[in-house]
């Protein structure tokens, strides 16, 4: 029998429940003015009143049940205590329940992805080749595979979301060790023809245009701004178009 059941049994014997009495025998049950709070030593119902569940008199009953060997209003009044909301948890509730705002880091993952294909994981091959929810070619996914090993069709890329998660977060954290490691970040916070860098910023052109083209477009105070689109007649997405995109602060600034 649980511990509960022992209660509750100990409880029905006592009160006099397995026989009924008449229920002049009982006290008139008050208006608990605070049900989170008991104020009562026995394990009182409400603040300063007699317990209902006890006859007039107020004799405790001297039942003991359980292998602590405490009485049925020991065990009532600890139960009360361990269930008694502490202050301040609602408000804490409340706070728990908002959603919570996204990094950084998973920012620009969504943010790139929905730039590069929409967000949409399958069968996304653009006219330059490049697949998949964040638009790898050929000549990154080799990097990958001379990286780790592993080994895998176009096809089994398209078809495998979580590869392609998978690539993409080796990608992002061999982008930003190459960032610290020839130290760009001084760019950070600087402008270029009017754009803030921003590490976010650095990623998305580090994507776009490869980690040598970031260099170069960074020192170049952007000379070097080469577009996406192989026709010369049609401007496409360029560098700078990428710091700017993926500027963090500037939409943070919009939302404010």
């Amino acid at each position: 029998m649980s511990f509960l059941d022992q209660v509750l049994a100990a409880r029905r014997s006592n009160l006099g429940l397995l026989s009924p009495k008449p229920l002049a025998m009982y006290g008139t049950p008050p208006i608990n003015p605070n049900p989170n709070v008991s104020t009562i030593d026995d394990g009182g119902y409400g603040a300063n009143t007699t317990n209902p569940l006890l006859p007039i008199s107020n004799v405790k009953p001297p039942t003991r049940i359980g292998l602590m060997g405490e009485s049925i209003l020991d065990a009532v009044s600890r139960a009360r205590k361990a269930l008694t909301t502490p202050e301040g948890f609602e408000e804490a509730g409340e706070r728990a329940i908002e959603p919570t705002p996204m990094s950084n880091r998973q920012a620009f993952k969504k943010n790139l992805a929905a730039s590069e294909s929409g967000g949409n994981p399958t069968n996304v091959v653009n006219y330059r080749g490049y697949m998949g929810k964040y638009q790898f070619g050929d000549a990154r996914l080799t990097d990958y595979k001379n990286s780790t090993g592993e080994t895998f069709t176009n096809q089994e890329f398209l078809n495998d979301l979580e590869l392609q998660e998978k690539v993409y977060n080796w990608h992002d954290n061999d982008n930003r060790e190459h960032i610290t490691r020839n130290k760009l970040d001084k760019y950070i916070g600087t402008k270029i023809k009017g754009v803030e860098v921003t590490l976010e910023g650095m990623l998305a052109v580090s994507h776009l245009g490869g980690q040598t083209g970031l260099i170069k477009f960074l020192e170049s105070g952007g000379s070097y701004n080469p577009d996406d689109n192989p026709d010369p007649n049609v401007m496409g997405t360029t560098l700078l178009d990428y710091l700017d995109t993926h500027n963090l602060n500037k939409k943070a600034k919009r939302k404010e």
